[in-house]
């Protein structure tokens, strides 16, 4: 498979849009997850694609299925000054799990996540975080976003809904800002 495995990640999201008519759904719920949590947060939604093909057409990125880019001007600042305050930790956490939580809030199990998971780990593994806080970071992170999502679940379905319809990041952010 051509482009480090991409190609294959092109065709096989693509043919789970086509024939699986819950897949859009639960991709759309998941990244509404992420953009919800994050805005929630105080974190601004920048984009979002719901498909590797959507990705591949807007962007040229081959290897990513779905996706939510936020701008979270605090973690931009670390970067020069190399400094995280545990409060930036937690809601990068919380934001990295959004998706996972909402599919959790909406069909009461998760069937994605796993690159989530996988980065939120890597995040913190940098910043020297042990294993053991590691686990409980993704436990808290876990709870929290599953109690916020909950408490909001039926704007998490709206947004879900026009993410899934195409709506921009502005349509989302509006019908947040309205609920």
């Amino acid at each position: 498979v051509g482009a480090g495995g991409g190609v294959g990640v092109l065709v096989v999201d693509t043919l789970a849009n086509a024939c699986n008519s819950g897949y859009k759904k639960r991709v759309s719920t998941h990244e509404a997850g992420h953009l919800l949590t994050a805005y929630l947060l105080g974190v601004l939604p920048q984009r979002y694609t719901l498909s590797s093909l959507e990705t591949f057409r807007k962007y040229r990125a081959l290897n990513v299925q779905a996706g939510t880019q936020m701008i979270d001007p605090e973690l931009e600042k670390s970067r020069v000054t190399r400094r995280v305050s545990s409060e930036a930790i937690e809601r990068y956490a919380a934001i990295s799990l959004g998706g996972i939580g909402a599919e959790y809030v909406s069909f009461d199990h998760t069937e994605g996540g796993d690159t989530d998971m996988l980065q939120l780990e890597a995040f913190l593994r940098v910043l020297g975080s042990k294993k053991k806080d590691i686990e409980v970071t993704k436990r808290w992170a876990a709870l929290s976003v599953v109690c916020l999502l909950r408490e909001h679940r039926k704007l998490l379905a709206e947004v879900a809904a026009a993410m899934e319809g195409g709506a921009s990041i502005g349509e989302c952010v509006e019908i947040i800002e309205n609920a």
